[in-house]
């Protein structure tokens, strides 16, 4: 590949310089939600107690997942001193960040600086990422990173022809994997595996003493963990709660029909979520883009881990969309190359390109103007002003520089996310769940203050984000313990039917909406 069109660098500047914005700007404006309050919890009754090997909620054992992720937010929290909503997401927008970056080095050694770009930026800008997932805590993309990196390893330690570091790295990997997700890590060694089996035609190299002792090796800090986890409490928990996690979700979980009917919708729901950049797949078709893209070995690498790995989550009706953020930049990388290969050498592929991303353009700010004066939002207010300049930019430069269009189309989906936050963030945070519940948290411990508050039974059914709010203000964990007199309690009505007890507050939780009472 050698494209005519190098990207120029004001375009870069100016996409690098919206990316602060973008990512950061609000980011701790919603409440926490989700998986969040659930990671935050453990990670703060362990700052709490002291104890960093075993996981516990309400002082309660906690066995859905292993505590790596819980100790990146510990170390988050610890370093910043705050334990907030923002500094915990940090814990997923700074991996994604990470990961960009080693996919941009990535490419570009195996292919080129101008795909290595645009790869970096899909794997930011499309539309699961941009408008949900980077805004939240999870686990799912600082795994992807660790997972897609096992992939790149495997393909380079396998060229080198050592095979001892070929399995230790990528089983480190993995060990990492499941340290941050459990047992749902280990189908990925087995299929990239085998991946790199099909794409060799050889099989011979994975049947070697050498194959299971880089394993051992590899796998020796994760044994280690669960030995010292067992002197202090029984490693059977998480035997039990590990494979019902990694079976959930799966065609084990759901019926024939799910499964059949997501057989069907799993592409459809693919093209959407990778959106806009699922448009690119039309590039594959032309000028003979797959012929030589299958002159790449490290595509055709690329392309058997996706096809082995995509595989199982195809099948699984449940699944959700950042369990599969390791094999999305595989289309990235298809897509790019694709394009770039048309765009650079096809003068009919690079005037519609260009014409479709001017529409694109055009479209998104009508659409931007439309939906402020539909929402009723005063036209004369900074923000407005700020996010229009930053359109217009992108209009005037997109019709200036021509060769640049792919580029300021990145920049103006950057400026999008930038409106986005702008606007629907903190609309969201008067009117959205997750503010609402934030809010009844707060009065609950403005309830509290300076008195002792506990759990009745650990069958409220309070959420997880009552609970981070609960132990985040009060800085310490909150506890089951038996009904005094001289303690607050949070119940259910029914626990504590024919006694004689005063409602201090009331909220109301997503279990069946139900309504728990703060009593004395």
């Amino acid at each position: 590949m050698n494209p005519n069109y190098p990207i120029h660098k004001y375009c870069l500047w100016f996409m690098l310089l919206l990316l602060g914005p973008a990512l950061f700007y609000n980011l701790g404006l919603i409440g926490i939600m989700a998986d969040e309050p659930t990671r935050a919890n453990v990670a703060m009754e362990m700052m709490y107690s002291g104890n960093y090997l075993v996981s516990k909620i309400t002082d309660v054992y906690y066995y859905k997942k292993p505590p790596l992720f819980n100790w990146v937010l510990v170390i988050l929290y610890q370093i910043t001193g705050s334990k907030s909503e923002f500094i915990t997401r940090l814990a997923a927008v700074i991996p994604l960040l990470l990961f960009a970056l080693r996919l941009f080095v990535i490419v570009r050694k195996q292919l080129n600086t101008e795909v290595a770009l645009l790869v970096a930026f899909i794997s930011i800008t499309y539309g699961r990422m941009l408008f949900y997932d980077s805004m939240l805590g999870h686990i799912d993309i600082l795994y992807a990173w660790i997972t897609f990196e096992s992939f790149y390893w495997l393909y380079m330690d396998y060229h080198k022809g050592k095979i001892f570091l070929l399995f230790l790295s990528f089983y480190a990997f993995h060990a990492v994997g499941f340290m941050l997700k459990g047992l749902t890590s280990l189908a990925f060694p087995v299929l990239t595996l085998l991946a790199m089996g099909f794409h060799q035609r050889q099989f011979k190299w994975l049947f070697t003493i050498k194959h299971i002792a880089a394993a051992v090796v590899a796998f020796t800090p994760v044994f280690l963990f669960f030995w010292l986890y067992s002197l202090e409490n029984s490693i059977w928990g998480w035997v039990d709660q590990l494979w019902d996690q990694s079976r959930q979700r799966t065609v084990l979980d759901k019926t024939l029909w799910e499964s059949i009917q997501h057989l069907f919708t799993f592409p459809l729901d693919q093209f959407m979520h990778l959106a806009p950049w699922s448009l690119l797949t039309v590039f594959l078709f032309r000028n003979q883009a797959i012929k030589k893209l299958k002159q790449q070995p490290f595509l055709m690498y690329l392309f058997w881990v996706l096809v082995l790995n995509i595989l199982p989550y195809w099948a699984s009706p449940g699944y959700y969309p950042r369990y599969l953020f390791m094999l999305y930049p595989i289309l990235f990388i298809f897509w790019g190359g694709a394009f770039w290969e048309s765009y650079s050498s096809n003068s009919a592929d690079f005037k519609w390109s260009n014409l479709t991303f001017k529409l694109l353009t055009i479209l998104i700010i009508l659409g931007y103007v439309g939906s402020i004066i539909y929402m009723k939002f005063n036209l004369l207010e900074w923000r407005f002003f700020i996010v229009l300049l930053l359109l217009l930019v992108c209009v005037v430069a997109l019709y200036l520089v021509q060769q640049q269009g792919i580029w300021l189309f990145v920049s103006l989906l950057l400026v999008v996310r930038i409106g986005f936050n702008l606007y629907v963030l903190p609309h969201r945070a008067i009117f959205g769940n997750a503010n609402i519940q934030k809010q009844q948290a707060l009065d609950v411990i403005q309830s509290a203050a300076g008195k002792p508050l506990y759990l009745l039974t650990p069958n409220t059914g309070i959420n997880h984000n009552y609970i981070y709010y609960f132990e985040r203000e009060r800085g310490q964990t909150l506890t089951i313990k038996t009904l005094d007199t001289s303690s607050l309690f949070i119940v259910q009505p029914d626990e504590i039917k024919g006694m004689k007890y005063q409602t201090l507050n009331t909220f109301t939780i997503d279990y069946e909406d139900w309504v728990l009472h703060l009593v004395k």
